[in-house]
């Protein structure tokens, strides 16, 4: 087969050479050059910048490429530390903008900005948004528990729920909303939660990450941790209502947090950062053999609106 030369690999979208695998015959002339194509061979045409030299060949004119074909389109790094240990792999998945992650009994996907800027900075001020306070300039913390109740919230019924502790009542350190299909209460930590309808809102976000989990989410658990001293202790998703394996899709909107996760039969941590407009998915055996949380930063001042999209199913 003719041989073809490339000397900018930005030049070629990968999407077109999913069925080509390519065999490299070192440099030539400041160009890397192919020797064959295995599977369709491209067409010039369908790339910028490639231009034929002569009969069966052709050149990508651009800058000399010093690395092979895929590094400039499959190459991505993971913005946290993933043990090199057995067990652990990342992958970059390009359909969905993320990496897809195997950790020991467990599987994550990781988009740190799977909704961009403006679907995220709307989102924030969608879930806030109220007819009695600037949602932006409001100190949260400095409301009086019965006071939230007399916010008139737009589109989240906001709650500060509290729970029996060692026989006294204890509000959560963070507020939270519960929505989903109307036959779907969910228990977690001796609280039931009644769901509320959906809204637009909340379905435009789940129906986005739907495709990625490969489920039909029908809930959400809605947590605002106001600043960095709202706080989520060490828990699993693993309530019987969920049934094994759950999956569960965690979407982040505000304040950049650290997502905490360890083995419960040990103390090996995974620590991930969720930022504004990140998704990161949970799956396979994950939530019965790890726990997770969102331990407190104090230096952090700012809302962060956490929901987690669930599959409830007794």
């Amino acid at each position: 087969m003719s041989p073809y030369f490339l000397a900018d690999s930005s030049a070629l979208k990968k999407d077109k050479l999913d069925n080509v695998r390519c065999y490299f015959e070192g440099f030539f002339e400041g160009h890397t050059k192919i020797l064959s194509f295995s599977g369709e061979t491209p067409n010039p045409s369908a790339f910028p910048g490639l231009k034929t030299m002569g009969s069966g060949t052709a050149c990508i004119q651009g800058s000399t490429m010093t690395d092979d074909l895929f590094t400039d389109l499959q190459q991505k790094d993971l913005p946290f530390f993933l043990p090199s240990a057995s067990g652990y792999s990342s992958s970059w998945n390009e359909n969905y903008q993320g990496f897809d992650l195997a950790i020991p009994n467990g599987e994550l996907f990781y988009a740190e900005t799977f909704f961009d800027p403006k679907e995220s900075d709307r989102s924030l001020e969608y879930f806030l948004e109220n007819d009695t306070n600037d949602w932006r300039a409001t100190d949260w913390r400095a409301l009086e528990r019965e006071q939230l109740s007399e916010v008139r919230f737009k589109n989240i019924e906001w709650q500060h729920d509290k729970l029996m502790m060692y026989g006294k009542e204890t509000y959560l350190p963070r507020y939270s909303a519960w929505y989903g299909d109307s036959d779907k209460p969910y228990t977690y930590s001796g609280l039931t939660l009644h769901p509320k309808p959906w809204n637009n809102g909340l379905l435009t976000i789940k129906d986005k990450i739907n495709d990625v989990a490969d489920v039909e989410f029908n809930s959400v658990l809605m947590n605002w941790y106001r600043d960095g001293n709202d706080y989520m202790g060490w828990h699993a998703d693993d309530e019987k209502s969920l049934g094994l394996n759950p999956v569960i899709g965690s979407v982040n909107f505000g304040e950049a947090r650290d997502f905490v996760l360890r083995r419960r039969d040990n103390a090996e941590k995974l620590v991930i950062p969720v930022k504004h407009g990140t998704l990161l998915v949970m799956r396979g055996e994950l939530q019965h053999f790890w726990e997770h949380s969102v331990p407190k930063r104090t230096k952090r001042n700012h809302d962060r609106i956490n929901l987690t999209f669930r599959v409830i199913k007794l």
